[in-house]
């Protein structure tokens, strides 16, 4: 009574809703399932409106989640999480004779067969049955029209697959009692027991009902065995949008109706992930008609970005026609057809941080459902990233190209692309021979023979261990000739020994300085084909020996009062420091069996560097790894410091464990991820907001501050609940081969860690082998520390003493020469880093006098700081204070020119390595070079210094609309706009022979400072924001400043600029570090005491009139 009372409700409240079943038993709504007042079938959704949703009530479905219901009750004759389960057999029963019906609980006795034919064709995917027969061991044939579904003994049955028919064939040997069939299919494009995934084949075809294999392949996006993968990431998600206008009020579906309401579509509408295409359900975003209508979406970072997917509104595809989509300022493509769905693919790469999409029409609205900014995967690229690139090594390919980034994966070669080795070879970079049985071919990867076996003389997996040793006879014949020349060598200097006293004049065979530091050195670029291909033992045992007391003993007594003479004298030789360098002891001096052990051998990046047992780090064991063993040794008698390879894939796990068991708050990373094509150092970081798992720690990437030489990113550890911050510092501007050009770079990355709130012992430091890079930074930050406490400097003992913890700390020559400039640049410049807060009160100490000479203590410091950097080094008398002849010597050489302009000067910034580029205004002969210089470089902001040139020399059009041509280029004055203090004109630039983009480049002219006066400091620094604020909203960052000569002006702009860019972000500042960094690659620049004291006066003014320093203190 209660199942026929429920029923009864159930097909009432189906009848309210407009829905009733059909003769088929299937349920559609009368009016053809269009809710009143909609266009069309609210309950249709997805491209191509495929899926259907079948829940109880058109308001529980969530269209932004597959459809699923809200309230989870389904129509009649659907069930499962999605209501996409369909009960075949509730309403097939209604369409079978009483005497056949087998889909009721009546049990019904079968004798031979039962044939039962459907009205319409059915696709099944799951039944269940119960038999019975008095005969034991009866078998039972089921088939789906003609496909066999169920084949053994009859007994409770749940067969799942997938099959079509039109009738139902029960077949059996022996007479059964047979009831309770239940059929269940999934509806149109699902699948799964349940039906709760959705079908991703390509041109929408149906897919395998329990699988979800697609036989016509993935649609375009998508892999694995059922389409779910995604091959990319959709950055746009979530992010911050905006639009020109809102629309507010639409027919929407309300109360299972559509009707007038008010209704914000905002722009975040098309970056919320649901790409429902249904207007109706408020899932567009949608402008007012005005002109321009435009919407956008800021990404949060810069992309490479090639490909854009656009879902339009489904009824109103014209509401996207002709629309422009730029990345930044640089066009990406129009769409002039829109489809169904749009992908876009730009007519190049172009990188930007905005993604806009605008109409130029009059008066018309813009109107789509979601915008999807696509990155390929790791592993994927082309075309929505379908294509897949297993022969780059750890799937590393650019992602449009596909080209590998890390070169070739096992198995393939380098020739142009990587490409599968040839016919009998295999191996890394294709360099091992097959020996497969009858010359047949083996796996290309590694080197299997499979059933055929290894060729006559060969034997092991690969084929590669030979059976008969040939070269025994001919070692045994090397040897035997070893132990003569040895017996030789010994009596030839017994001989020599007794005649040595006679023959005073004797003369010894040289070996060359250069041949003994290349004997006593290892170069910091290690061979990485040692990289994880440490299979032999090393045997340094030796060495374990060697007296490194006497070497200590050696050392040379240096303080800060004849540092500079030393080093001044050292400089003059062909291999300054050689001598020095040859003191140190090389190669393993202690006990390294745990690095030698057969299981930690692949841990370790080169064979060589292996850590000393008496000093390593050991690791805790965990849940993942029993093994206590990393490449990395504790440092100083305080365990102040860690030393640590790059890590490798394998051990990133270990290095975070690592991480976590010290407690370790500093990372000090001095390599790229790759240098000159070779992997130096795995990234075992997260990207920037994103959390990953290694082993039991979460690491989160909360930060992440790109500068022209160094990185900095925090990351967030946690394990079991426990969570502690680490600073990571990544120095990148160290070069592969050799030292930095900038010592100042050196001291100011130093600083940088040094305030770190982190700040605390152990400090962990690596490079690539974790000795080089490594080992100079830890051997300067100790040095650095003591010497504000003790005059007497020992740069070899201090390296002596961290050799007997880790082998071949600072590794070659060039970094002892280069510890030595930077305890000479730090000498020179002295503690001049101060906290921003304290600048202005600074600036107030440094006007007072300091002598009745009425001097300042800011112009003694010009003196000492600045001015020696003026002059060269032929210009320094033999007798003048030696640190102002070694400051001379240290100017970096920027005659950078290029073949376009010949007066070209180039200045690294805070943000990258090439920031400013330093030129003179054109002539009129040299204006299409100019413009060659621009467009080439894509620099798209000048920053002007003089007046308005002779009209022969002007590089723009006098009017705004007018295109001048200057040779090859075309340049467009689109608008100008005159303010107090400079004038803003915007200008096209597009070339008729260079196949680029059109550039649209912003000139900003300096009307206040024509002569030679300085402008206000407040003038200075609002045209320094506005330029600050363009280059934010610029994909090319290079800015062009230009006057008709000299390099005062200009230099001196780039010197403020560079100062309130840190003064806006950093907590520590020394202006006089960035002045001298910036002289010594343009002497010129900031030459007399005025400039320098403008450069602290703008400083003062800008923190003080436009900072709240009550916030930094």
């Amino acid at each position: 009574m209660f199942i026929l009372f429920f029923t009864l409700v159930s097909a009432v409240n189906d009848w309210k809703r407009g829905r009733t079943p059909n003769k088929s038993g299937q349920f559609y709504s009368y009016k053809k399932d269009i809710t009143d007042g909609c266009k069309v079938n609210m309950r249709k959704f997805g491209p191509s409106n495929i899926y259907e949703c079948n829940c109880r009530h058109l308001e529980s479905c969530d269209f932004s989640n597959m459809g699923k219901c809200k309230i989870k009750k389904c129509l009649s004759g659907y069930g499962g999480a999605f209501c996409q389960l369909m009960y075949l057999h509730e309403h097939l029963k209604q369409n079978i004779s009483e005497t056949k019906n087998v889909f009721t609980n009546v049990t019904k006795e079968i004798n031979n067969f039962l044939n039962i034919t459907f009205k319409k064709e059915h696709r099944i995917h799951l039944l269940k049955f119960n038999c019975q027969s008095s005969v034991s061991e009866t078998n039972i044939t089921l088939k789906i029209g003609s496909t066999k579904f169920y084949e053994g003994k009859c007994t409770n049955v749940t067969q799942s697959g997938d099959a079509s028919g039109k009738y139902l064939l029960i077949k059996t040997s022996q007479t059964i009692s047979f009831s309770k069939l239940r059929v269940f299919g999934c509806s149109p494009f699902w699948f799964g027991q349940k039906c709760d995934k959705q079908c991703h084949c390509a041109n929408y075809t149906q897919c395998h009902k329990i699988s979800g294999n697609c036989p016509m392949g993935c649609e375009s996006g998508r892999s694995g065995p059922d389409c779910q993968k995604l091959n990319y990431e959709n950055v746009a998600l979530k992010k911050k949008a905006s639009q020109s206008s809102t629309y507010n009020h639409s027919t929407i579906l309300f109360n299972n109706t559509c009707q007038e309401q008010d209704f914000n579509f905002s722009a975040d509408l098309a970056v919320d992930g649901n790409t429902d295409q249904q207007h109706e359900r408020c899932s567009c975003m949608h402008t007012n008609k005005k002109y321009k209508p435009s919407w956008q979406v800021d990404l949060g970072k810069r992309y490479n970005i090639s490909q854009i997917r656009i879902y339009p509104r489904n009824a109103n595809l014209f509401r996207i026609e002709n629309t422009e989509i730029h990345i930044d300022d640089s066009l990406c493509a129009t769409i002039t057809k829109p489809k169904e769905i749009i992908d876009i693919q730009c007519t190049n790469i172009l990188e930007g941080s905005i993604v806009k999409i605008s109409r130029n029409d009059n008066k018309r609205n813009l109107n789509f459902c979601e915008v999807e900014v696509l990155q390929c995967l790791p592993g994927f690229y082309g075309y929505r990233c379908k294509n897949s690139c297993p022969e780059c090594k750890n799937s590393s390919c650019e992602q449009w190209s596909g080209t590998c980034q890390l070169g070739c994966s096992l198995g393939y070669k380098f020739n142009k692309t990587c490409t599968a080795c040839s016919t009998g070879t295999f191996g890394e970079g294709c360099l091992q021979t097959c020996h497969c049985k009858n010359n047949n071919n083996c796996n290309h990867k590694n080197g299997s023979c499979g059933s055929e076996g290894c060729e006559a003389g060969y034997k092991g997996p690969t084929c590669q261990e030979s059976k008969f040793n040939i070269y025994i006879p001919i070692i045994i014949g090397l040897v035997i000739i070893g132990i003569v020349i040895v017996g030789l060598i010994i009596y030839f200097k017994v001989k020599r020994s007794k005649r040595k006293k006679k023959d005073t004049s004797l003369i010894m065979p040289k070996v060359s300085l250069q041949e003994n530091i290349e004997m006593n050195s290892v170069d910091d670029n290690i061979n990485d084909d040692d990289n994880q291909k440490n299979t032999e033992p090393v045997n340094n045992e030796e060495n374990i020996y060697m007296n490194t007391e006497y070497m200590q003993n050696k050392t040379i007594e240096i303080t800060k009062d004849n540092i500079f003479s030393y080093v001044k004298k050292k400089k003059k030789e062909d291999l300054p420091f050689a001598e020095e360098f040859l003191k140190l002891p090389k190669g393993l001096l202690y006990k390294h069996n745990a690095a030698n052990a057969d299981k930690n051998r692949g841990k370790n990046r080169y064979k060589t560097i292996l850590p000393y047992d008496h000093s390593r780090v050991c690791l805790l064991p965990d849940e993942f790894s029993s093994s206590d063993y990393i490449n990395a040794n504790y440092l100083t008698e305080n365990k102040t410091y860690i030393a640590t390879q790059g890590p490798l894939s394998s051990t990133i796990t270990d290095f975070w464990k690592m991480i976590h068991q010290t407690k370790c708050s500093i990372i000090v990373m001095l390599t790229k991820l790759s240098e000159n094509g070779k992997l130096k150092s795995e990234q075992y970081w997260p990207e920037l907001e994103v959390t990953k798992t290694y082993g039991n720690i979460s690491v989160s990437n909360k930060r992440e501050n790109k500068y022209s030489y160094y990185t900095y990113r925090q990351f967030c550890i946690t394990k079991n609940s426990e969570n502690f911050l680490v600073d990571h510092y990544q120095f990148t501007s160290w070069p592969d081969h050799g030292a930095p050009k900038d010592p100042g770079h050196f001291i100011a990355f130093r600083n940088q860690i040094h305030s770190s709130s982190c700040y605390k012992p152990p400090i962990l430091v690596h490079c690539s082998a974790g000795v080089g890079r490594s080992g100079s930074y830890i051997v300067l930050d100790i040095i650095l520390e003591e010497m504000k406490y003790n005059s007497k400097i020992d740069v070899i003992g201090c390296i002596l003493k961290l050799r007997n913890d880790r082998t071949l700390m600072v590794q070659n020559r060039s970094q002892l020469e280069y510890i030595y400039d930077v305890l000479i640049e730090s000498i020179i410049t002295g503690p001049t880093m101060i906290y921003i807060h304290k600048l202005p009160q600074v600036y107030d100490q440094l006007l007072n006098f300091q002598d009745e000479n009425s001097t300042t203590l800011m112009k003694l410091q010009f003196e000492k700081l600045v001015l020696p950097l003026n002059t060269t080094i032929n210009d320094c008398p033999n007798n003048n204070d030696t640190s102002v002849c070694y400051d001379n010597e240290q100017n970096i050489s920027d005659d950078e020119n290029n073949d376009v302009l010949d007066d070209m000067t180039i200045l690294s910034g805070n943000n990258l390595e090439e920031e400013f580029i330093l030129l003179n205004t054109p002539s009129e002969e040299k204006l299409a070079d100019f413009w060659s210089a621009i467009f080439l470089k894509r620099c798209t902001i000048l920053v002007m210094f003089n007046n308005l040139p002779s009209e022969e020399a002007i590089y723009w059009p006098k009017d705004t609309n007018v295109v001048a041509e200057y040779k090859h280029f075309a340049v467009k004055l689109v608008e100008e706009d005159d303010n107090k203090s400079y004038i803003k004109r915007t200008m096209k630039v597009s070339s008729s022979v260079l196949n680029m983009p059109e550039l649209l480049v912003h000139q900003l002219q300096f009307k206040s400072w024509l002569g030679n006066n300085f402008p206000s400091p407040k003038e200075m620094v609002e045209i320094i924001q506005t330029v600050q604020s363009l280059q934010i909203s610029k994909s090319h960052k290079q800015i062009i400043l230009h006057c008709l000569y000299g390099i005062n002006k200009k230099g001196l702009f780039c010197v403020l600029y560079m100062i309130i860019e840190i003064l806006k972000r950093e907590s520590l500042i020394s202006i006089e570090q960035l002045i001298r960094q910036v002289k010594k690659k343009k002497k010129e620049i900031i030459s007399d005491y005025l400039s320098y004291q403008y450069c602290w006066l703008v400083a003062k003014i800008f923190l003080e009139d436009y900072t709240d320093l009550s916030n930094q203190s």
